[in-house]
């Protein structure tokens, strides 16, 4: 699912290209999203992710056009700065976040907080991307259910 909050301006040929952080939660019950876009030349910081122990927050960089669809043909991020992502582990760690390339993951293993981030280039243009995971270590009740949509 992608949130897109549009502003009339003027786009140049070779800024047509819109980078999208997207957090998946999911565990035995379901799943949710948030997504939110990056800007040039500045890091954006989403909305602090609820999670419980034992789960996984699955994170990915999505690609969009001028109005705010997939690009048909994904960019390649530059190979040289590759995307990086990273995290800042407490003391117990919180979670284990495992990189792979535009996409990551990390699974709740301690109560806490913890903040994950991600640089990617493309076309030279530098994105950057954090989101704060906050897990707790209540039980879950059943409160509702979500439709998980995603465009293709």
């Amino acid at each position: 699912m992608f949130w897109h909050w549009h502003r009339r301006q003027r786009h140049k040929p070779d800024c047509d290209i819109r980078v999208w952080f997207v957090v998946e939660v999911s565990d035995d019950h379901g799943v949710y999203f948030q997504a939110r876009e990056l800007t040039k030349g500045r890091i954006t910081t989403m909305a602090t992710v609820p999670l419980n122990v034992g789960h996984t927050a699955n994170m990915s960089l999505v690609f969009t056009d001028q109005n705010g669809n997939p690009m048909l043909t994904q960019p390649t991020p530059d190979a040289s700065p590759a995307t990086t992502w990273s995290d800042a582990p407490g003391s117990p760690a919180v979670g284990v976040l495992t990189p792979a390339g535009n996409t990551a993951s990390e699974l709740a293993e301690n109560p806490g907080s913890d903040v994950v981030s991600v640089t990617t280039y493309v076309g030279g243009v530098e994105y950057q991307a954090s989101v704060t995971l906050v897990v707790s270590a209540a039980p879950q009740v059943l409160t509702g259910v979500q439709i998980a949509v995603s465009v293709s």
